[in-house]
């Protein structure tokens, strides 16, 4: 042997690689040329923290029921007023 191992790349595992969002739509990833293992791998999870599905999978863990729901989006909503409101005034400053 020239003193090369049989492990297959990283690359080599995730060409094409398809994870199902949103409405069934495949995240494909293809690699560039050029483009190191790394790169590959960090454009690969930046495009799946984009589309959502990480998020999406972890809320729907565990049941919620549609009170509980309405008491979460009214949390958020008032927090994102709350920053909102918060950058207005550090911009008025």
């Amino acid at each position: 042997m020239d003193g090369q191992t049989n492990i297959p790349s990283l690359r080599s595992s995730f060409i094409g690689t398809r994870i199902f969002g949103h409405s069934n739509m495949a995240i494909i990833v293809f690699p560039k040329k050029g483009e190191s293992d790394e790169q590959y791998l960090k454009r690969f999870t930046r495009k799946v923290a984009k589309s959502g599905v990480l998020a999406d999978y972890k809320a729907k863990r565990y049941f919620t029921s549609k009170a509980e729901q309405r008491r979460l989006d009214k949390k958020k909503a008032i927090r994102r007023a709350t920053k909102k409101r918060r950058e207005r005034h550090e911009r008025g400053n």
